[in-house]
């Protein structure tokens, strides 16, 4: 029988624990921690399997009530933890597996979730030059992406490895989900200790793509152990998903999936609504031919007529082989703030573009504003001052959408910015006591910032027995910060009055516009691993 330490890693006196023990074992409280000793005999590294049965273990205890286990396994001296689990095991009962080579480690036991109550320890050792976990790697039939590819599922466990004896080989695996889910999928290579010589071998990556193999959705190279892939997802539509793994830098070794999942609740749909008396778009949806509104994309250019005022109702379709792409024109006849609208079910590209001398002749048509509108978030605008003359808008999804709906409107007004809510108070100090400015010729204006708001104009008079009315004649400056220096305006000995008005005004942000003749493809989403 062995004998179970203290509860501090200090006991390392008792005589060892090996391979093949069981034990029983209690956390009585949440403070308390379980240390053990064990050793491990060679030769060549040895595959550790310590399995913790607690709570979930159907049989041993009252299901889904008492301890919730966590295992750790520590290196010599309690300095490095060399692996973690907490749930790999029945149900959310620990189980952890590693390679260690010859050797004494610690195994800690502890509670999760403010459990506890009653355990089983077992251990067990086998060789490590084989994976334990079934392998569907069959090459190099996954080489490339496609629904042939082996499936996988949430929980799997699997063994392959990237050899890069037949030209450059990438791993190809069919991911099926049958709820909303957050994925947790490790790719465990030549950084995680214990399963391959450290730093040698595989430099895992990985990637989940669409299921027709057209876009990257989510990447990562080194979220986990060392530089070992992790790939943490938000929460993903039911469905069916490829799963690509390679090696960074064209290493090669073997590695190991985890695939890892917990059950979410995904955004819901949005849908966009046509408003009365709006004007229709009026093309067939799907369609790879664009009917009404195909512009400057088609040999012979077609556009939707669109005035101050109008909005649209209109669908758009993005897959694997066609790209609907609306263009619609309109003309000006004097300078306006054009401001054009769009809400969306999807993600799209709103731009703005001037016609040359030729209105057939869309070779000269030049790039004036654009904007991301971010699907399900609203009405998204860009507004600009407009000479007269001939304009286009083209709209362009920027995901895979069937007919999803979006209104485009358009509004216009006087080239002016418009006035914000002013700020809530404007304060004055003089003599300058906090060193902005020179304290005895300045006046330092300070006021709290106005959402949406990126100018302030200053405006001052010395006559306080009417209304303040801005006006040219009493403007001082326009500042975007929310802060103002009135340099050398104090006299010596002066007695004049000083009284300041703040007016803010609010204009539209304009993005960085892409190429207009190559439109990128969204970047893939790398997101950060959870703790």
């Amino acid at each position: 029988m062995t004998t179970k330490p203290s509860t501090t890693p200090a006991a390392h006196s008792i005589r060892p624990w090996i391979c093949g023990d069981t034990l029983c074992g209690n956390i009585a409280s949440p403070n308390d921690v379980d240390w053990y000793l064990i050793t491990v005999v060679g030769p060549g590294s040895i595959r550790l399997k310590v399995d913790v049965f607690g709570d979930d273990t159907p049989g041993w205890y009252p299901f889904g009530q008492g301890l919730d286990p966590m295992v750790r396994v520590v290196g010599v001296g309690c300095s490095s933890i060399l692996g973690v689990d907490t749930a790999s095991g029945v149900g959310e009962d620990a189980h952890l597996e590693i390679c260690l080579t010859q050797g004494t480690y610690n195994i800690q036991v502890q509670q999760e979730d403010f459990t506890s109550g009653p355990y089983i320890l077992a251990t067990a050792c086998e060789p490590c030059d084989t994976c334990p976990y079934p392998s569907l790697d069959i090459e190099p039939l996954n080489d490339n992406c496609g629904t042939f590819n082996p499936i996988i599922h949430c929980g799997d466990a699997l063994c392959g490895e990237i050899r890069q004896d037949h030209g450059i080989n990438d791993d190809w695996y069919v991911l099926q989900l049958t709820q909303c889910t957050q994925l947790f999928i490790d790719i465990l290579g030549d950084d995680t200790p214990g399963f391959y010589p450290f730093g040698h071998g595989l430099n895992t990556a990985v990637e989940l793509w669409r299921a027709d193999c057209q876009q990257v959705l989510y990447q990562d190279l080194n979220s986990g152990t060392g530089e070992d892939a992790r790939l943490n997802t938000p929460c993903i539509e039911p469905g069916i998903y490829m799963l690509r793994v390679y090696g960074e830098n064209l290493t090669q070794g073997p590695y190991i999936i985890f695939v890892g999942c917990e059950s979410c609740t995904c955004p819901t749909p949005c849908e966009v609504t046509c408003p009365p008396n709006a004007l229709l778009e009026n093309e067939p949806c799907p369609s790879n031919i664009d009917t009404v509104n195909g512009g400057c994309d088609v040999t012979q250019p077609r556009f939707s007529r669109i005035s101050c005022g109008d909005v649209y109702c209109a669908t758009s379709f993005y897959s694997a082989d066609y790209v609907d792409l609306d263009w619609y024109r309109f003309v000006l006849l004097e300078n306006h703030q054009v401001r054009i609208c769009a809400s969306s079910e999807f993600d799209g590209y709103l731009r703005l573009f001037s016609e040359g001398p030729s209105p057939v002749n869309c070779d000269l048509i030049d790039l004036v504003d654009c904007q991301v509108v971010n699907g399900c978030e609203g009405i998204q605008c860009l507004s600009v001052c407009l000479s007269p003359g001939i304009y286009n808008i083209q709209w362009t999804p920027l995901e895979h959408v069937n007919c999803g709906d979006y209104l485009l409107s358009m509004v216009c007004g006087d080239c002016q910015p418009t006035v914000c809510e002013a700020p809530d108070s404007v304060v004055i100090h003089y003599p300058d006591t906090i060193g902005a400015g020179n304290e005895l010729e300045d006046i330092v204006l300070y006021w709290p910032p106005v959402p949406t708001a990126d100018e302030y104009r200053i405006y001052r008079t010395s006559d306080n027995n009417g209304p303040f009315i801005p006006s040219p004649a009493n403007y001082v400056a326009t500042t975007n910060n929310t802060f103002f220096v009135h340099e050398n305006v104090i006299a010596v000995g002066g007695n004049d009055i000083w009284i300041y008005y703040v007016l803010s005004y609010c204009r539209f942000n304009h993005p960085e516009c892409f190429n207009p003749a190559a439109i990128m493809p969204q970047e893939p989403q790398i997101i950060t691993p959870r703790e």
